[in-house]
């Protein structure tokens, strides 16, 4: 390379990363549910026309206080009433409800309909006999008190016009309401709701995308230098791969706006596949034979070697990626899409502008002295030639063990599993979980084909589907057409709680309704009942059991619906019925994307190798770690999800650059001296393929410091399968070589 072109080069780079960082600093976290749906499907659809009707069910924000002894004190629960008095002045809030502010109506004789609050704050006597009552009503009890009466909950409705900006205000102002230093009698604060779980989130992929891409920097800083002992080059590499990275972020800026927790991957990936590249380049150049007299030469030269040997990796490794197309789920798109192209820019970036930096950087470079690294692969090739059959043994065996282990696979997922036990969110999470009946939202539509819903015979289906979800499905604070007319018959009958009931009786239940008409039930109930009286919903929360149970629970909650009229659908739907509905299918889009990839791959191979039987066995050693991987999840129980099933591409995309450099020498090899190829090529490309895995394993192995498990697992068994990939090229693959090839004799 010219010095003029190699200083144009660099410049060019310089100016277009500087151009990128007013990109980089526009850069938002979202998390949009809509993107993991296409616009066409039926279900998708169905929920925005029930979130257009019925509002977002999950606007809102839930607070726990929690008392040293019982909620049940008078102190205690005016500072309760003072915050809720507060917080029901807060704008973005649309409905507070707070048992200190919750009065019930009821129908006395002559005095007509009075309002009676529902705790007696500034009566000890009152509020005692208060708490009695409240606790042998279980369904209001259950909705704002605790089972150990510990704490009771806030439910606050959040206004469906905040964006997310305004929402994040409103989170702030509310924890600054609630945490006032004031309160005396209040132990602690338990916060829950999609506004609190998207500042988390958005909060967290911050700081893990600033973590991940530090502790990629840092580990390729400490192992560059350890193995090459040479500043220079340490210092173009990370400024090689930090400016492949910058255009590449730029990119999926401008394209999609946001990064969500996939994207947070992004950078470290590309730093330790632009690793591979550079390294590749780095090591052709100390190998070269004139490498020590003429170091200009020998960069020239190391890098048309690696040019061709480094594009068919990084495009079958991009092929990987891509492949991720098949997973109808848009964020996995943009994820395998942004990153192949990521790949692509990163190995562009190191080809054109590291050989520049070295070139302006001295006109000799001196080499370093070579370590044990022959006399160490050589001893380790004759290892895999005496002990052969041991090692083809032992992979029958492993491979029998993992092909058991997928036996035991499953597809599942939680609401709250992508949270670390040792979060804050997921500690709040799980006080909700434990002592409110559930987390997990609950939604279910119903619509009125013929008649409307308040007519009687469909409030008695719904009265009795109401009961099913209560007793059976367990729905806990849940809220219904049926919940109101159920209370409302308490009123009419001067506070008996024993008329808690939906009568069956004709004449009783035309007397209910007609109350109702005259409360204008449905006027005050909009977000339950549809004006138009056709449609209406049935809210609430249930423990997060899993996927595999709830849809156990669903088959069976559809066979009891099945009973009814015909004249009433009924629709599952809401934000958690929807994403179980995404994994349900994620094994089968998996394994399209991950043969198309393989079918992709090998003919890209087979092309560039002219080789069919190449071609074909280059399968093999990249399947393998894929198995085993997919046989230890299933022996130690990590359940099939989107996060999970990312892994195996993610895996098969980087493993299949080591076979592509190990069978590209090979070929070369073979041209040289057949007899010798396979040794000569397993020393010449052993010491790149060891340093190259051992810092993009490194690389992966700090995502297990990802608060979010999805993360955590792709980290670990990233790395295990990166580790079995590189066992697998280097004692796998030239046995395989040598069984197809007579004139290459192991040793």
């Amino acid at each position: 390379m010219k010095l003029t072109r190699a200083h144009i080069i660099i410049g060019l780079f310089l100016i277009a990363s500087f151009g990128c960082i007013p990109q980089l600093r526009k850069a938002d976290f979202g998390y949009k549910l809509e993107r993991f749906f296409s616009a066409d499907n039926s279900y998708f659809k169905y929920y925005t026309d029930y979130k257009k009707q019925f509002g977002n069910e999950n606007n809102f924000v839930m607070l726990s206080f929690e008392h040293e002894k019982t909620v049940f004190d008078s102190l205690f629960l005016n500072e309760i009433q003072l915050i809720t008095d507060q917080l029901v002045a807060l704008p973005g809030l649309s409905r507070v409800l707070s048992p200190t502010h919750i009065s019930r109506k009821i129908q006395l004789p002559i005095i007509g309909v009075k309002s009676i609050p529902l705790l007696h704050l500034d009566d000890r006597t009152t509020l005692l006999q208060d708490q009695t009552r409240i606790q042998e009503n279980q369904s209001l009890y259950s909705n704002f008190f605790s089972s150990d009466s510990k704490s009771l909950l806030l439910y606050l409705i959040v206004s469906d016009t905040l964006n997310k900006t305004e929402k994040a205000g409103l989170l702030r102002t509310i924890k600054g309401v609630c945490e006032s230093d004031q309160s005396t009698t209040i132990k602690h604060i338990h916060y829950a709701g999609q506004i609190n779980t998207q500042h988390y989130y958005t909060q967290t992929l911050r700081n893990e995308l600033v973590v991940f891409s530090a502790i990629a920097l840092g580990l390729l800083l400490l192992f560059l230098y350890i193995t090459y002992r040479r500043f220079k080059i340490v210092f173009f590499t990370i400024l090689t791969l930090i400016i492949a990275v910058t255009f590449s972020l730029s990119i999926i800026i401008i394209a999609l706006g946001e990064l969500d927790f996939l994207m947070t991957l992004l950078p470290t990936i590309l730093f330790v596949i632009g690793i591979s590249v550079l390294i590749h380049l780095i090591e052709d150049y100390e190998n070269h034979p004139e490498g020590i007299e003429n170091g200009l030469t020998s960069l020239k030269k190391a890098q048309r070697l690696t040019f061709n040997t480094t594009f068919l990796s990084a495009l079958t490794t991009a092929i990987g990626f891509f492949s991720l197309y098949f997973l109808p789920i848009q964020p996995v798109q943009n994820f395998g899409l942004f990153t192949g192209m990521g790949i692509l820019i990163t190995w562009l970036t190191s080809v054109l502008l590291f050989p520049a930096l070295m070139r302006i950087s001295t006109s000799k470079i001196s080499s370093r002295k070579r370590g044990n690294w022959s006399k160490t692969l050589s001893l380790a090739f004759g290892t895999i030639r005496v002990k052969k059959r041991i090692i083809g043994f032992a992979s029958l065996i492993l491979l029998g063990l993992s092909l058991m282990g997928m036996t035991k696979l499953q597809v599942n997922s939680y609401f709250l599993d992508d949270l670390k036990p040792s979060s804050d969110l997921k500690k709040d999470l799980i006080h909700f979980e434990t002592n409110y009946g559930g987390i997990r939202p609950f939604e279910l539509g119903v619509t009125a084909i013929e008649g409307e819903i308040m007519d009687p015979s469909h409030i008695l289906q719904l009265a009795e589907i109401q009961d099913y979800l209560d007793r059976t499905y367990h729905v806990s604070m849940s809220l219904s057409i049926i919940t109101i007319l159920k209370e409302m018959n308490v009123s009419i009958h001067g506070g008996n709680s024993a008329y808690s009931i939906i009568p069956t009786d004709k004449s009783e239940l035309d007397n209910l309704l007609s109350a109702a008409k005259q409360f204008k039930l449905v006027e005050k109930s909009g977000f339950l009942i549809n004006p138009n009286l056709k449609e209406t919903r049935i809210t609430g929360k249930i423990f997060d059991a899993g996927a595999i149970e709830i849809q156990q629970k669903n088959e069976e909650f559809k066979a009891f619906t099945e009973q009814f009229s015909p004249q009433l659908t009924f629709q599952l739907t809401g934000s958690a019925h929807l994403m179980d509905m995404a994994n349900q299918n994620v094994t089968t889009y998996l394994l399209k994307g991950l043969i198309f990839g393989l079918i992709l791959v090998t003919v890209v191979i087979g092309i560039a190798l002219r080789s069919a039987r190449i071609a074909f066995l280059s399968i093999l050693p990249n399947l393998f770690p894929l198995l085993v991987i997919a046989g230890l999840m299933g022996w130690i129980g990590i359940d099939l999800k989107i996060g999970t099933a990312l892994i195996f591409t993610v895996l098969y995309g980087i493993a299949v650059d080591d076979t592509i450099h190990f069978l590209v020498r090979y070929k070369i090899e073979q041209k040289i001296d057949g007899k010798s190829a396979l040794k000569n090529t397993y020393l010449h490309v052993g010491k790149k393929l060891l340093i190259t895995s051992f810092i993009i394993s490194a690389g992966f192995l700090s995502f297990t410091l990802s608060e979010f498990s999805s993360t955590f697992y792709a980290g670990l068994l990233i790395t295990m399968g990166l580790v079995i990939a590189l066992l697998t090229d280097l004692i796998q693959l030239p046995l395989l070589l040598q069984s197809i090839d007579k004139n290459n004799k192991i040793g």
